[in-house]
């Protein structure tokens, strides 16, 4: 599957109608349920099926979700806006009483680290993939010296078929959270990096920003073998995506059929 393969994937869900375009939806929110009752933030990044997250995470917990979303994205929005018992923040109005809201309930938030718009308050630059990626910040850090508990969460596939991988909880300290972040999404996106949609942020340390395509920049990570000092080669067979995707210890994975 091909990068422009997976923007095609997001552009047929919409025309779908959310996760009824997923096969193994039945699947995907039993894994999910090892969130638990006590997550309140779930970051994730633009890899696969990741607008399907927050439904995922609101079908396995029971609870409502909160995804954190731009205005300039009316598709997104009305998606959730349809499907979801909680209801999306905008990012561009997001005020402390949505935050004291959210804190005040079991909702959990769920939010894409992988862009930081023009105007985000608190931002950190990430170590990620060869080269620098800059996160929003603000959140975490506030959710991390509350001790609240935050997961990462992943939702790579293709072909109707969608993988779930959450991690454990993060450290407690917002770098130390920060740097599990990275290390989590660099093993998913290891293992499909042809489903990741940002590679057009990701700075690279040498040079700047690179003019390059964001196929071109994977296929250049490929060819210098970056995936493969990081990343077991993928198996074949029905768990390939999940042994290659890196969940280990307490992560969580379910496949049906072949990801790849």
């Amino acid at each position: 599957m091909t990068i422009a393969d997976g923007a095609g994937d997001v552009a047929d869900l919409h025309l779908s109608g959310g996760h009824d375009a997923i096969v193994n939806w039945p699947d995907a929110v039993r894994a999910a349920e090892a969130l638990g009752e006590s997550t309140r933030l779930v970051v994730t990044m633009q890899l696969g099926y990741s607008l399907l997250v927050p439904l995922l995470v609101e079908q396995a917990t029971g609870r409502a979700a909160y995804p954190l979303v731009h205005d300039r994205n009316p598709a997104v929005l009305d998606l959730y806006r349809d499907r979801l018992r909680g209801r999306p923040l905008l990012l561009t109005t997001l005020s402390a009483g949505d935050i004291r809201r959210w804190l005040d309930s079991d909702a959990i938030i769920v939010a894409n680290v992988d862009t930081s718009y023009p105007g985000t308050r608190q931002v950190r630059t990430l170590p990620f993939l060869g080269g620098r990626l800059a996160v929003p910040f603000g959140l975490l850090s506030m959710a991390t010296r509350r001790r609240i508990e935050v997961r990462a969460v992943a939702a790579p596939g293709n072909g109707g078929h969608l993988v779930v991988g959450a991690s454990s909880p993060l450290p407690d300290d917002p770098d130390g959270a920060l740097r599990a972040i990275g290390s989590q999404f660099e093993r998913w996106i290891g293992a499909h990096p042809e489903q990741w949609m940002a590679w057009g942020k990701l700075v690279s340390a040498r040079d700047g920003p690179s003019a390059a395509t964001p196929a071109t920049r994977a296929a250049a990570l490929l060819a210098d073998g970056w995936f493969g000092q990081r990343a077991a080669p993928a198996p074949v067979g029905a768990g390939a995506a999940v042994q290659a995707a890196g969940f280990t210890g307490t992560d969580v994975a379910t496949s049906v059929g072949r990801v790849g």
